[in-house]
């Protein structure tokens, strides 16, 4: 099913990883221009599309994480049972579930980016990037 779900939304989860990295550079850039110019309320705006977009990405990234974990999480139950104790038919069918518990499902973004919490320094890293990136050419 995590596997069908990664075929499904992989390009849309491509879409939203580029498109709120891209909103929180471009809002944190409006934040620091308006306040040189003291135009309080908008820089809330921005902020609120910032902490929105970082949010969002979080949770992408939190979700995938989780994935990741219980798959290792049931590799671990299947070697911890008593497998020794089953039935012969029951250990060939054990071992094909832990032969198959052994490929580690992710969530992916045009399966490429795995989504993780690791992987989340990272996007706010290429955010920053394009946040100096932006003050640069723009100033």
């Amino acid at each position: 099913m995590a596997k069908s779900v990664d075929n499904t939304f992989n390009m849309i989860l491509l879409d939203e990883l580029f498109g709120n990295s891209v909103v929180l550079a471009i809002s944190l850039y409006y934040v620091m221009m308006n306040l040189d110019i003291s135009e309080i309320p908008t820089c809330f705006t921005f902020i609120f599309f910032a902490l929105t977009a970082l949010v969002m990405l979080f949770g992408y990234c939190l979700i995938g994480d989780q994935l990741a974990q219980q798959c290792i999480s049931v590799q671990n139950a299947y070697y911890q049972c008593n497998w020794y104790q089953m039935p012969l038919n029951f250990r060939k069918y054990l071992l094909i579930c832990m032969i198959r518990g052994q490929v580690i499902l992710y969530l992916t973004a045009g399966r490429f980016y795995v989504f993780s919490l690791n992987s989340f320094t990272d996007v706010i890293k290429t955010s920053m990037a394009y946040l100096s990136m932006l003050r640069t050419i723009m100033l």
